[in-house]
């Protein structure tokens, strides 16, 4: 692995990820609130998931999956009773199993369902919960800067409790298929650590760039876990990688030389190919040995 990229505050996200944070540190240091897991979080997401990237033209995702989506929005039911949207796309054939989808910050939007029927296409019923839908319903943003803080604004109003009571629905949901994975991408990466260690019903689970994983190392996975970072995330700092690595020994901790923040977001200028690729061959290698 790589040195530690210094953090490039970025102009027109840079001002709003500071107050983020910042107000995170007032809650602790001058509100007397304890240190706990979800300030590191909401400082993660703060950091590590809405520093703005420029958009690029090129396919989208649904493109790629032959021009077409091949899901539908349903509806699921929490333990709680809460009832939230979720994105559900079905292989043509039987499945070999269940994947559960977990958002950035940006909502189900058009990447994560693209995402869902890529699993979908290679063969799994794919589930993507709307975990926001407790806090906005309908959230759905592409990646501009203004979206970007009320993504972080939405993310800090969710405990993780509920985040996973609406993830437990989307495993119970896949669990039709058979074996159930999950997989999350920036914040979805730290749900879905979280769902490894806490939440029943899984037999594997994925983290695409995760930062809030580092505040949350001393979690224990209770079913095989790979996670995937960037070496050139200007968010997520070489040195906290290395911390969850060595502390989670049997977990494969991968990192990728050429990929920054959300590499596996396709069609956008953060998109990094080799990084995607290979992350996506261990994946599925990964999945279709925990799930079939």
């Amino acid at each position: 692995m790589r040195g530690v990229a210094l953090i490039e505050l970025r102009r027109a996200g840079a001002f709003a990820n500071l107050v983020l944070a910042f107000g995170a540190l007032m809650a602790v240091g001058l509100l007397r609130e304890p240190f706990a897991a979800y300030h590191v979080v909401a400082l993660a997401l703060a950091v590590g998931c809405a520093a703005p990237v420029p958009r690029r033209r090129g396919p989208t995702r649904s493109q790629h999956w032959k021009d077409r989506l091949m899901g539908e929005w349903i509806k699921l039911k929490a333990s709680d009773g809460f009832e939230l949207s979720a994105w559900r796309a079905e292989p043509k054939g039987a499945p070999r199993g269940g994947v559960v989808v977990v958002q950035e910050i940006f909502g189900v939007n058009a990447h994560i369902r693209s995402v869902a029927d890529g699993f979908a296409a290679d063969g799994y019923l794919a589930i993507a919960p709307a975990i926001f839908d407790r806090a906005e319903r309908g959230f759905d943003v592409g990646y501009e800067p203004e979206t970007m803080a009320r993504g972080v604004a939405l993310a800090g109003k969710l405990s993780r409790e509920l985040i996973q009571l609406d993830v437990a629905a989307a495993i119970a949901a896949a669990g039709s298929a058979g074996n159930v994975g999950v997989v999350g991408y920036c914040l979805g990466g730290t749900v879905a650590w979280v769902a490894a260690a806490l939440t029943q019903g899984l037999s594997a689970a994925v983290g695409y760039y995760g930062g809030g994983i580092i505040g949350l190392k001393e979690l224990k996975p209770r079913v095989p876990t790979m996670l995937h970072f960037g070496e050139k995330d200007q968010h997520i700092p070489l040195a906290g990688v290395r911390e969850i690595a060595a502390a989670h020994p049997d977990t494969p901790v991968f990192t990728y030389p050429t990929g920054g923040h959300a590499f596996n977001r396709y069609g956008n200028a953060a998109y990094d190919a080799p990084s995607a690729t290979l992350a996506r061959q261990r994946t599925m290698a990964f999945f279709a040995s925990k799930l079939g």
